[in-house]
């Protein structure tokens, strides 16, 4: 069995110069191997909280490599609980005698541990943090945070009621491939806690278990991508403890580890259950010519370390920012809707009104012209005949009235044939002709009755 373990200084106490807080220890004898993690209380009375940690972290795991078999069959579990705050109590009390303290109060902290001996394993959970497990189908939630009335509220180990809210758990290893526990801190970004369940970071950090240099890669994840881009980050504390061997095919196909990388013989992995295979020669970024060393799940699982989950609270204001800008786009887009369609029907409405007033003008230009034709003819007539009542009046053998002065209520284009007109037709004709329709209406020639 193996295990990975870090804990790293968060961004709040950088900047107010206080040590971190948080701490993780394993060790492994007795055939048993033991994990554990304590976060140190953050209140300025606990002015001891990260030596309480370190303290009771070492105490935890060890008292189960010591005391596995007795702790496993024990029956009465209020016992189990009662003596183990009792040992991590007495060891604060012989620390704060040693730092003269006036009370153990100021070594408060958290404590998580797991011990695992062959097929079994011991659980113990006080406060907050969270124990996770590694199956074959990725990780799940195995032990919950215990908060009190509030959600800021926790235990201690030096708390009243810390015997009652000890949470303990026994079992039969079976399906579990590893154990894995975090402080709050951590959880914060690897944990859903909307859907209960870890993002995808939570995996990655795991399988650094399996990985040469885990621990340091841990850290340096830690470190990128929950401290440094958050100055108000909590301290932050990660660790593993592998329960049982894992085959091959199992760690490709959660990690991706186990496969050398070759010319031949390369993957990436595009998510924890499926792997695709990808040529050495399109990817030389992606891969460092002289590295032969297995995946490496924190830098490599689809080209680079996935950014640890934030939890959706951290993300409400963008979700609102986003709404109002989908309202008012949506909004902007009805009104342009509105003016388009009701500027369309407006041009629409004026080239109706032109089409008519188009057809107007056209229907007056053919009656004045068909009127104008009429004119034309008429006018040559009138003009015969006024030569003809002229030459008459010359010679007195013939005096004839105007046509606008004619008594019988003819028209005012009606007029006079000459005689020599009439002779030869080329007048009835040009006067017959001069009877054409225009429109709806009938101009009469000049001098001619239709009728």
């Amino acid at each position: 069995m193996r295990s990975i373990q870090s804990y790293v200084q968060g961004g709040k106490h950088i900047s107010k110069g206080i040590p971190c807080e948080d701490r993780t220890f394993s060790i492994t004898k007795n055939q048993v191997m033991s994990i554990a993690l304590a976060d140190g209380a953050g209140n300025q009375k606990y002015t001891h909280s990260g030596q309480g940690a370190e303290c009771v972290t070492r105490v935890a795991a060890n008292f189960l490599c010591d005391n596995f078999d007795n702790f496993y069959v024990k029956e009465d579990e209020e016992e189990l609980k009662k003596v183990f705050i009792a040992v991590l109590r007495k060891a604060l009390s012989a620390l704060a005698e040693e730092l003269k303290l006036d009370s153990i109060i100021r070594l408060s902290s958290t404590v998580l541990a797991v011990a695992v001996k062959g097929n079994k394993y011991i659980a113990c959970h006080l406060g907050d943090g969270m124990i996770g497990a590694l199956k074959v189908n990725g990780t799940e939630p195995f032990s919950l945070p215990n908060n009190g009335e509030f959600a800021n509220e926790t235990y201690f180990v030096p708390s009243p009621g810390a015997e009652e809210n000890l949470k303990i758990k026994r079992g039969i290893v079976e399906d579990i491939l590893a154990f894995f526990l975090m402080s709050d801190g951590t959880a914060d970004y690897i944990y859903e806690d909307y859907e209960k369940k870890f993002s995808p970071a939570a995996l990655k950090m795991t399988g650094m278990l399996y990985e040469e240099n885990g621990s340091d890669r841990l850290r340096e994840t830690i470190q990128k991508y929950m401290i440094e881009p958050n100055s108000t980050s909590d301290d932050c504390s990660f660790i593993v403890l592998e329960a049982q061997e894992i085959t091959p095919k199992v760690k490709m196909e959660l990690f991706g580890l186990g496969l050398e990388r070759s010319v031949t013989n390369v993957t990436k992995i595009e998510s924890a259950s499926s792997v695709k295979p990808v040529n050495l020669g399109e990817n030389k970024d992606f891969f460092e010519e002289d590295q032969t060393e297995k995946l490496n799940v924190a830098e490599r699982v689809n080209g680079n370390a996935v950014t640890p989950y934030v939890k959706p609270k951290s993300r409400k204001k963008e979700k609102a920012i986003i709404t109002i800008i989908s309202i008012i786009c949506f909004v902007a887009a009805a009104v342009v809707a509105l003016i388009i369609f009701f500027t369309g029907n407006s041009d629409k409405k004026n080239n109706d009104d032109v089409s008519k007033d188009n057809q107007t003008e056209v229907f007056n230009g053919n009656e004045t012209e068909t009127g104008l034709g009429d004119d034309e003819g008429q006018s040559t007539e009138e003009e015969m005949v006024d030569d003809q009542n002229n030459g008459d009046e010359a010679d007195g053998t013939k005096d004839n009235s105007s046509p606008n002065n004619s008594q019988n209520g003819d028209t005012e284009n009606e007029g006079t044939v000459s005689d020599d007109n009439l002779h030869d037709g080329s007048g009835l004709e040009e006067s017959l002709s001069g009877n054409t329709l225009s429109g709806n209406e009938a101009t009469s020639g000049p001098g001619i009755d239709i009728g």
